[in-house]
């Protein structure tokens, strides 16, 4: 074969691949959406699904000899499926806050009302299963009748909703249904996360096996395939922690200046894109000694604290001066800690189990059970305990991360989390019981590679592609749970 061909045939056969997943899910879910009972589905439209489904199992299979070797192509060929599924067959509006995202789709404005099409419903309108959501998407749909809405996700850039909004935009301009266009949205935001994810797993020089499992978290997949404002703050956090790791692998030598590019367009994705994430750029500083130009290393101390003093200033000016102002002069910080403690006893387990996917609907509460919310007992615990087993078969070099440098990881990851929990805090809680586990995916990332053992076992020799096998399973048995709970 000519090397050009050779060269160009794994890119084409994955890009086959996905075509043919996205068109026999896309089928299967038309139908799903039509009669989730399947008692008058259409056959032919089954089997073309079925076609296309079973074509696509074929490359994987024709590509086995790189497959087997390749965590980041392996990845691809278990995620994408998955991720399709995630997009589709749970709907929209059913994922924590997205009917205030699915708003800035349509318009996406900061810090304003929104105009969007009336025939989206109204907050905590819920659409209860595929039937009611099928009557929406095979109904004419208008873009010139508009209602204002107060629920608009203002704090949020515009850049977090780039991707979707533009694709409504498409949307509007060939006149298709708006309801349909979210499923084109949640799909866009889903590969946009697949192709950061096997970069990821293809930069990373250790860790990998961990990784793997975390990045396959039904809970994140239930996150980065839909219309969230999360889908690019995740990206860019967890992007942002791998290249830390590959810069801190390498000697001072080795980097190059397009890794600090690269650091520096992950650490700006975060600063536009949730502006509470940006604790986790303090672990940049671990880099200070691996700084070639012995100028940059004089002035970087002052631009550092330039742009502290700016983020400290630009975010204050977005509303979140008030809760510091509120939390250091009013007497609540002694209330603090024990509203922490009580959480953690009393709620622990609960939020432990969402961030394993316990559940893929609308979160639970306040105690109220709405029809969004999706619990799926037990299954969880073997994603939790497959992302241990990872992280214990896995480890990191001695010589590539310092115990110090680990310590000052783990500290900053403590950090966000507890930012997270002063962001929510109302200063009267005795415990938080509307906290969303979700909101953690980046510090829990970073603090798994800042514990990972420092030894080798014999438990490394289990590929990661039986990790990422084993979390496809877990990952469709909860998808199975959300198909049940709405049809």
């Amino acid at each position: 074969m000519h090397p050009e061909f050779s060269r160009l045939k794994t890119p084409t056969l994955c890009a086959a691949y996905a075509a043919l997943s996205i068109a026999g899910i896309s089928l299967l879910g038309s139908q799903v959406y039509l009669d989730p009972t399947f008692e008058n589905a259409d056959t032919l439209c089954l089997a073309m699904a079925g076609v296309f489904l079973a074509s696509s199992l074929i490359i994987p299979a024709r590509l086995w000899g790189k497959v087997r070797h390749s965590t980041s192509l392996c990845f691809f060929f278990i995620a994408l499926p998955l991720l399709c599924g995630y997009a589709i067959f749970i709907p929209p509006f059913t994922i924590p806050d997205e009917f205030t995202h699915i708003n800035r789709v349509f318009n996406n404005q900061s810090m304003s009302e929104l105009l969007v099409p009336s025939q989206l419903p109204d907050a905590y309108e819920w659409i209860e299963g595929y039937t009611a959501m099928g009557e929406l998407l095979f109904s004419p749909f208008s873009y010139d009748d508009v209602k204002p809405t107060d629920f608009t996700a203002s704090a949020y850039s515009t850049i977090n909703y780039l991707i979707p909004s533009a694709i409504a935009s498409l949307g509007k301009l060939l006149n298709v249904n708006g309801f349909f266009m979210l499923f084109v949205c949640r799909l866009a935001d889903g590969l946009v996360y697949l192709g950061a994810a096997a970069w990821m797993l293809k930069t990373l020089p250790f860790g990998k096996r961990a990784a793997s499992v975390f990045l396959l978290n039904p809970l994140l997949l239930q996150q980065e395939a839909s219309c969230s404002a999360d889908v690019l703050c995740n990206i860019g956090a967890l992007c942002f922690v791998v290249q830390l790791i590959r810069m801190l692998s390498l000697p001072p030598e080795r980097i190059r200046p397009i890794h600090w590019i690269q650091l520096i367009a992950f650490i700006a994705l975060i600063a536009v894109c949730k502006y509470v994430y940006l604790i986790l750029v303090l672990t940049a500083l671990l880099l200070y000694p691996k700084i070639g130009s012995r100028k940059l290393r004089l002035a970087l101390p002052g631009i550092f604290a330039i742009a502290l003093m700016a983020a400290v200033f630009f975010i204050a000016s977005r509303g979140y001066g008030e809760t510091l102002n509120n939390l250091l002069t009013n007497g609540q910080l002694a209330d603090l800690w024990p509203c922490i403690m009580n959480t953690a006893t009393e709620r622990g387990v609960f939020y432990l189990s969402m961030f394993f996917g316990g559940n893929l609907g609308w979160p639970l509460m306040h105690g109220s059970f709405v029809p969004p919310v999706v619990l799926i007992p037990r299954i969880w615990m073997l994603s939790a305990a497959l992302l241990f087993l990872g992280f214990l078969f896995d480890s990191s070099p001695l010589v590539k991360i310092k115990a110090w440098q680990r310590v000052t990881m783990l500290v900053i990851a403590c950090l966000t989390g507890f930012i997270t929990f002063i962001a929510l805090w109302d200063y009267k809680s005795v415990a938080l019981d509307y906290y969303q586990s979700r909101y953690l995916i980046p510090a829990v990332f970073l603090a798994l590679f800042a514990l990972l053992p420092r030894w080798k076992t014999p438990l490394e020799k289990v590929p990661p592609q039986a990790f990422m096998a084993l979390m496809a399973l877990i990952g469709w048995a909860e998808l199975g749970a959300v198909f049940l709970h709405f049809s």
